[in-house]
């Protein structure tokens, strides 16, 4: 899997990253490692993709898992 870290100062707590597109098991137009489960990608796909992203996490780390809309709405992690 590959990932592109940002430089910035955060706390050791926190940690960020973006997913690239390689790595996965996905096919046709979402191929490879699509994570969003709200478009028409093989569920099980994106279930093995999702996989791929834990193991690549520290032990015990969770996703929280959001989708993106723009608007003026906050939404606390924790409460997700």
């Amino acid at each position: 899997m590959d990932t592109v870290e940002p430089e910035w100062p955060a706390p050791a707590s926190v940690i960020a990253f973006t997913t690239l597109r390689v790595g996965g098991v996905s096919e046709g137009r979402y191929e490879s490692l699509n994570l969003a489960d709200h478009v028409f990608d093989d569920p099980d796909a994106v279930a093995n993709n999702r996989r791929i992203l834990s193991d690549y996490l520290p032990a015990g780390m969770r996703v929280s898992w959001l989708n993106q809309v723009h608007g003026n709405r906050v939404v606390i992690a924790d409460e997700v």
